[in-house]
């Protein structure tokens, strides 16, 4: 295992266009957006009626950067799981797989 924890020793890379694709999942206007960063919010809000020069308007975009940001991390783990589970033997995939299944049972009683 690398020093990142990543079985299969490198770290995930994104491209622009992939991580914004990745983060766009979330958008209300997916599929029509004309957008290439999620600095352009600004579609949203007028998909919601929301003017930008509210309390609203100035508080939705910072809360909709933080999702985004989030959802961007979350597809960085995704990949690296995948990643670490193509290296792994089949023994190694069905003792990660019993691992984890342990570990949903067991929290799921907390």
């Amino acid at each position: 295992m690398s020093e990142n924890g990543n079985p299969g020793g490198s770290l995930v890379q994104f491209s622009e266009a992939e991580l914004f694709d990745a983060i766009k999942m979330l958008s209300p206007k997916r599929n029509t957006t004309v957008a290439t960063n999620i600095g352009a919010l600004e579609e949203q809000l007028l998909h919601f009626g929301i003017v930008a020069e509210t309390e609203l308007g100035e508080v939705l975009p910072d809360i909709s950067r933080g999702i985004y940001s989030c959802q961007g991390d979350l597809e960085s783990i995704w990949r690296l799981v995948q990643q670490g589970i193509a290296t792994l033997s089949q023994e190694d995939k069905v003792a990660y797989f019993n691992a984890k299944k342990s570990c949903v049972f067991s929290c799921r009683s907390c």
